[in-house]
């Protein structure tokens, strides 16, 4: 869970860089869901990056333990307050994440994505490019 106003950005509330779910050891097959628990802003959102649904990236994942991270990293992140120096998988070349697309959805709604889709969490004080936001309001 990802809080409000830059409130713990690390740890249990990582604000997670581009990634894909797959790179954490998720299933191919694996469907996600995301639900925002208040009233949302672009800003505090969550954004799909399309242009690289079906493009390969390269990034960390070959050296990303699953059963470390779960046997350590998960019971780190509570001691991780100001900065997450945990392994995890990132991309490993540069990227263009414009256009990219925010869901701005009411409380209780909830995003159905695949574990393959290039996501990245939006910090409320993050200076992000150009969006096109989906609102629901």
């Amino acid at each position: 869970m990802v809080t409000s106003d830059g409130y713990l950005t690390s740890g249990v509330g990582y604000a997670h860089h581009p990634h894909r779910d797959t790179w954490y050891s998720a299933p191919l097959q694996q469907i996600n869901w995301w639900v925002p628990i208040y009233d949302i802003e672009t800003e505090q959102s969550m954004a799909f990056h399309p242009e690289y649904f079906d493009k390969p990236i390269k990034n960390g994942s070959d050296t990303f333990n699953y059963y470390e991270w779960n046997s350590v990293g998960r019971k780190d992140a509570s001691k991780m307050i100001k900065t997450d120096t945990r392994k995890q998988p990132k991309p490993e070349e540069p990227l263009k994440l414009d256009p990219q697309v925010r869901m701005v959805l009411p409380a209780g709604s909830v995003v159905l994505f695949s574990a393959t889709h290039l996501h990245s969490t939006v910090g409320t004080t993050a200076a992000w490019p150009a969006t096109a936001s989906i609102s629901a309001r």
